[in-house]
């Protein structure tokens, strides 16, 4: 049961970051005609749009990896047969986090960069 509620939770939190990177390419989209037009790359735009996400994410996980370690440690303090947290535990949760946040940002990032570059710079 707690398997797919962590798939739930992981899921749900998915589609907040999705809908945050769209509300804030949708708000990009004037900047990304202008530096297609200016000759930027499909590459360096995705770079330029999914920074910010990485930066958050790294931050949080930062934040949140000491008092995960802490609470974890007391909750399996209380049991008879102890096991201690490797490190490899976070390094894989850290991996994860970036993988599906990148995923689900360079997915709109990428369908941002295919717009059409007329319709958003006809009035300028």
């Amino acid at each position: 049961m707690f398997k797919i509620l962590n798939v739930v939770v992981i899921t749900i939190a998915l589609f907040g970051l999705f809908a945050l990177s769209s509300f804030t390419i949708e708000r990009k989209y004037k900047e990304i005609a202008v530096r297609k037009v200016l000759g930027a790359e499909t590459g360096s735009l995705l770079k330029i749009l999914s920074k910010q996400y990485i930066y958050l994410s790294v931050i949080g996980f930062a934040i949140a990896i000491v008092p995960s370690y802490l609470l974890m440690q007391m909750w399996l303090e209380n049991f008879a047969y102890r096991i201690s947290i490797s490190i490899w535990v976070y390094v894989f949760a850290f991996v994860l986090l970036l993988s599906l946040s990148l995923l689900v940002v360079l997915l709109k990032a990428y369908s941002a960069t295919r717009i059409n570059v007329l319709n958003y710079l006809k009035y300028e």
